[in-house]
């Protein structure tokens, strides 16, 4: 009777038995195709970071080399043009500007100009100072020595201020 049964569920095990095999093989195939897929999304997040990255780097260049732009070498003369123009909107009298000497840093050059004004008052020094330090391009005072004149002559004071400019070395 065993054999007899055998004979009649032969195909139905032979049909199982190959939907099992097939199922062991589909899952192996899928278990490599898993691990594989899995690394590959690893490998792009990291690639995303590095891309983000990227992008951070290219836009810090971007505002580097425009920095650049703005901060050229320019001519003594005109620098020196720029503080008396400056000076006159503040109402104060220029009395000398002369250029002294630069510093050198590892990215920048600066070079450096003691200027000598009268001014009527100290507001017009404020006014003189904030044209200066708020001007396109890069001046800093870097000193201000005010005396008032009173003492010794008519009213008003006498300003000796250190003015800067800046500008990006690789030029």
């Amino acid at each position: 009777m065993d054999g007899e049964q055998l004979e009649k569920y032969r195909n139905a095990i032979i049909n199982a038995s190959v939907v099992i095999l097939s199922l062991v093989i589909a899952y192996n195939i899928y278990k490599t195709h898993l691990v594989t897929a899995l690394s590959l999304k690893a490998q792009i997040s990291e690639e995303k970071k590095k891309n983000s990255e990227l992008e951070k780097i290219n836009l810090m260049e971007r505002k580097i080399s425009s920095y650049k732009r703005l901060l050229v070498k320019r001519d003594a003369s005109a620098i020196m043009n720029d503080i008396s123009e400056m000076a006159r909107e503040a109402d104060i009298k220029v009395i000398s500007i002369k250029p002294s000497q630069g510093e050198a840093g590892a990215d920048y050059l600066k070079d450096n100009f003691d200027v000598m004004v009268n001014a009527p008052h100290y507001n017009a020094v404020g006014k003189f100072v904030y044209l200066v330090e708020s001007h396109n391009n890069l001046y800093m005072v870097d000193s201000l020595d005010i005396n008032n004149k009173a003492e010794t002559g008519p009213a008003g004071l006498t300003v000796n201020l250190r003015i800067s400019s800046v500008v990006a070395s690789s030029q």
